[in-house]
């Protein structure tokens, strides 16, 4: 008798098949929605927080009718290229209320061995930069040789391996780390490498005529006086530039529009779970009332034989748990899958940064 109610949640489940079907599905969607709304909120939580810690500079300069394709580039990767006046770093310098800037140039790649995709190229002075380097794995000394590139995560191979771009093999001379931001898919140069690159890519139409050209560059990152409030130096650089077609702009306000962006799509999360837990409860309750309610007949067979009031409640709690736990199951791993392999879908559609949490707090969420 003992062993025959042990099996019997197990050849009720194979017997009543569809309906069991059912149930797990129901089961599985519940834990999918609550998983991947948890996990995406959290993975912007961190992109939002790397943005916040690892912007490097206090204040961007870039063109006026930019700002658009920076921010696709910064926060997706959307390969962009967007030039201004290279001259205009001469009258940054004469702003008291900076203490250092360095200028970067965005290309453009249609071409490169490392990827499937467009990539974005970036120039850099590894001389003055402080905003890319402290993003690598770990520490490296002088500046980038002309075959030598800093490259980003998503970017394949490793640091003394060798990507192509353009017919040119460059060795990765460093490896960012995950930043859940555009720099993911980047590739850094020196500037003078870039222009090249620029050179080439003006073939394919992918830049303006003066990308490659030595008095133009995409923006300028400036790190501010300590003493001097950012909010000041952005007034006082924009002063500087007061009727040119370029214009600075503090990280922390463009960090503030994109918290406030993640606000509104985290409530939008929240909601849409909530209304499917309501419908997924309610459905699961009525299911399983009804599930138990039409099996009084096998209920009423079942005493006769000898089974008690308290084993027809553990056979029903059995048949639950094996539901509830293999659906929760698959929906965890389902949506692991969806978050991983759609990660550059999802931000995409969201508009904003998202860091996935590590293995470890990905295993907490999922408990």
């Amino acid at each position: 008798m003992k062993n025959l109610l042990n099996e019997l949640p197990k050849k009720n489940l194979e017997n009543q098949f569809g309906r069991s079907v059912s149930i797990f599905i129901l089961v599985m969607i519940l834990a999918f929605s609550l998983f991947l709304a948890t996990f995406i909120t959290m993975s912007l939580r961190n992109g939002m927080q790397s943005m916040e810690a690892r912007m490097g500079a206090d204040v961007i300069v870039m063109p006026r009718d930019s700002e658009n394709e920076y921010e696709g580039a910064l926060i997706s990767g959307t390969p962009s290229n967007f030039y201004m006046e290279k001259e205009y770093m001469e009258q940054i310098a004469q702003v008291d209320s900076v203490e250092k800037y360095s200028p970067q140039v965005y290309v453009t790649s249609a071409d490169a061995s490392c990827c499937t995709a467009p990539i974005q190229i970036i120039g850099i002075d590894s001389a003055t930069d402080f905003s890319v380097k402290p993003w690598l794995t770990q520490e490296v000394s002088g500046d980038l040789a002309d075959d030598e590139v800093f490259a980003g995560k998503s970017i394949l191979g490793e640091v003394g391996e060798t990507i192509q771009v353009y017919d040119k093999n460059y060795t990765i001379k460093g490896k960012l780390s995950d930043t859940g931001l555009g720099f993911d898919e980047s590739v850094f140069l020196n500037l003078e490498e870039a222009r090249e690159i620029a050179e080439k890519a003006k073939e394919f139409g992918l830049v303006a005529e003066e990308a490659n050209s030595d008095e133009y560059i995409s923006n300028i990152m400036v790190d501010t006086v300590d003493s001097v409030k950012v909010s000041q130096a952005v007034a006082d650089i924009n002063r500087e530039l007061a009727g040119t077609s370029v214009r600075a702009q503090s990280t922390s306000d463009m960090i503030s529009m994109f918290s406030n962006q993640m606000s509104q799509t985290t409530k939008y999360i929240l909601i849409i779970v909530i209304l499917l837990w309501i419908l997924s409860l309610v459905i699961l309750f009525i299911v399983f009332s009804i599930m138990v309610r039409s099996r009084s007949d096998e209920w009423q067979a079942m005493k006769i034989i000898g089974a008690s009031k308290k084993q027809l409640l553990n056979i029903v709690q059995k048949e639950s748990t094996i539901l509830s736990v293999s659906g929760a199951f698959a929906g965890v791993i389902l949506a692991v899958v969806v978050a991983l392999l759609f990660k550059q879908n999802i931000e995409s559609a969201v508009e904003l940064p998202i860091l996935t949490p590590n293995l470890v707090v990905t295993l907490l969420i999922a408990g």
